[in-house]
């Protein structure tokens, strides 16, 4: 029976030996659904290139819609 690590470092010589590049080809971008990028994508600057809280949507109180209609205020 082999140890821990012995078995470890046969698993991952294995898996290595058995490892293809990845293949990559350039597409248009509506044909990009359901695909992953080969390559990390970096912005060259920030967006927006200011400081700004982003809010997108709010929260509401379950007891505040037991009302009908609900009260909003």
């Amino acid at each position: 029976m082999l140890r821990y690590q012995q078995a470890r470092e046969k698993i991952i010589e294995v898996v290595a030996s058995r490892r293809r590049p990845p293949i990559s080809e350039k597409i248009l971008i509506h044909e990009a659904l359901g695909r992953v990028l080969a390559e990390e994508v970096r912005a060259d600057r920030d967006y927006p290139p200011f400081h700004r809280s982003t809010r997108d949507g709010f929260a509401v109180r379950a007891a505040d819609l037991a009302s009908s209609p609900p009260r909003w205020s």
